[in-house]
């Protein structure tokens, strides 16, 4: 779990991250940091929402399927991939913050990182898969990079 946190925090280097011992602590923690802050107004974050969708929807067609997808962020041209049950399904978003965490880890390059969210359901189920089955979805040489990597002990 640690390895992971560390990974994340290297890459994303804007990331923050709250610790605390209860879940109370936390709400505290959260509340201080807000101070001297507005709460947002529902109506218009869903007003900027339902603008952003309406622009997509006009320039892309896409459904939202498993796998680092969350029908919000870049385009895939391709429109089809895997839906986690032997067929393919239509997919045209990825989670853009998931796609740039795979593309700083060795072995996942331009090339197959959407074959990898498409045939993935999460960086959790990624990090969870023996060098058997990295390799299937990799290659040899870049697979055994990736299982390396992810299974480094620090």
């Amino acid at each position: 779990m640690s390895s992971k946190l560390t990974l994340l925090t290297s890459h994303f280097t804007s990331l923050r991250l709250i610790w605390s011992r209860s879940p109370h602590m936390s709400a505290e923690v959260i509340r201080s940091l807000k101070t001297g802050h507005a709460q947002p107004d529902p109506a218009t974050c869903m007003a900027k929402r339902s603008a952003i969708e309406d622009e997509i929807n006009t320039t892309h067609t896409a459904a939202t399927a498993p796998g680092f997808n969350n029908g919000t962020t870049a385009y895939n041209s391709s429109n089809t991939g895997y839906n986690g049950s032997g067929g393919t399904t239509n997919t045209g978003y990825y989670n853009q913050q998931a796609k740039q965490l795979l593309l700083k880890m060795p072995g996942i390059t331009s090339r197959n990182v959407k074959y990898v969210m498409d045939n993935v359901a999460s960086v959790y189920e990624l990090s969870q898969m023996n060098l058997k089955e990295v390799q299937t979805l990799l290659g040899q040489a870049a697979g055994k990079q990736l299982h390396d990597f992810v299974n480094q002990g620090l």
